[in-house]
């Protein structure tokens, strides 16, 4: 928290709007490490459900990491080739042609993969 004064003199107290991303981003992180690791809950009903063995289940997660940590530097280069973009592309690409620029196209080739 830092200090700074309003318009009247009188200090006030404000914390710095980084913070609040890092905190969305710190959220965000932990939610997603516990959807990706909680797969082990669903593979007794898997293995009832479709008759596949704990190895089969267990391979296709593996086979899942894998193919995800092979393509993360190409998506990395895609992303600073075309820029993140963000849903203002998305809107963008509803509104016509004039707004046509690098970035809508890395959205839109990943839209299309």
């Amino acid at each position: 928290m830092a200090d700074r004064t309003d318009d009247t003199g009188t200090s006030c107290e404000y914390l710095y709007y980084g913070w609040y991303i890092v905190g969305a981003m710190f959220f965000t992180t932990v939610l997603m490490a516990g959807f990706r690791n909680g797969f082990g809950v669903f593979v007794k009903t898997w293995e009832e459900d479709f008759g596949a063995s704990v190895g089969l289940i267990s391979f296709a997660a593996g086979a899942s990491w894998t193919v995800n940590g092979l393509v993360q530097p190409t998506s990395g280069r895609l992303t600073d080739a075309y820029g993140a973009g963000g849903g203002g592309d998305l809107q963008r690409d509803r509104s016509g042609p004039r707004h046509r620029d690098r970035r809508s196209f890395g959205n839109r080739l990943w839209l299309r993969i």
